[in-house]
Formats: C-alpha cells, structure tokens, sequence
C-alpha cells in the first residue's frame, strides 16, 4: 500500500527537489522498519542491510542530481545550425572542433547530415562542441 502512495506522490509533482524528499522518507523509512524487524534476532549481522541502504542513498543523490534532470538528449538540427552560426563556424570548422573528418570537404559532409536531420548527433560530441565554442569565446574576450 506505501508503495502506491509513494508512487501516486512522486507521478503528482514535478519538483525534483519534493521528489528527492519523498525517495529519502520512503528509504528511511523502510531501513527503519527492515532493522527494528530483525535487530532482536542475534545471529543476524545487520551492518550488510545497513550498507546497502547507505548505497541506495548514494544513487539516490545521483539520480536525482539536478544535472541528469536535465536529460542529455540528442539536440535537433535547429540547435546544431543556431549553435554554429552563432560560433561564427562554417560546417567543415565546426566539424573539425569535434575531431571530425579527414579533410574539410568530408568534415563538412558530417555537419551537414546533422543539420540535415539525416544523422543524430551523439550527446557526448554536443557536450563537446558546446564546451569548445564556449571557451573559444571566453579566451577571445
């Protein structure tokens, strides 16, 4: 029955932050009640479970860092083109930031399928190319 209520409670808010606060209740809670149930029994080591639930805490802030909240998804052709024209970048630069192609009229070609939509660019590269644009700017100030 806790288990719905948990499940209903984190569906209703979008708050990262109350969801976070309903994931530790529920784990405390339930370390609480596992221990209280079984520490009167002697022969059972309870260090383990207690391991176990300090490890779930520690996925439980991973998960719930506010950086994976914002899930790293592929970008759209819009961002990509936006990104690049706002860089200054022709295709063929912008491909060769990421370490793209052997020449520059085959660095260019990879740029344009992701402009095109045709192939998706990886998130990693994203992550890449907006973290090389932004310094490039930075050390240009």
């Amino acid at each position: 029955m806790q288990h719905r209520s948990i499940s209903q409670r984190l569906s209703k808010t979008k708050s990262l932050a109350i969801k976070k606060e309903i994931l530790e209740d529920w784990v405390n809670n339930w370390e609480s009640e596992l221990i209280n149930s079984i520490k009167h029994i002697k022969e059972i080591d309870i260090s383990p479970i207690k391991n176990r639930f300090t490890g779930l805490r520690s996925v439980l802030a991973l998960l719930t860092e506010e950086k994976l909240e914002q899930k790293i998804l592929h970008p759209t052709p819009e961002q990509i083109r936006e990104a690049r024209n706002a860089a200054g970048l022709t295709q063929a630069q912008a491909a060769t930031l990421l370490h793209k192609g052997k020449d520059d009229k085959d660095a260019s070609r990879y740029w344009q399928q992701w402009e095109a939509g045709k192939y998706k660019l990886d998130p990693a590269l994203w992550e890449l190319f907006l973290i090389k644009i932004k310094r490039s700017k930075n050390n240009d100030e």
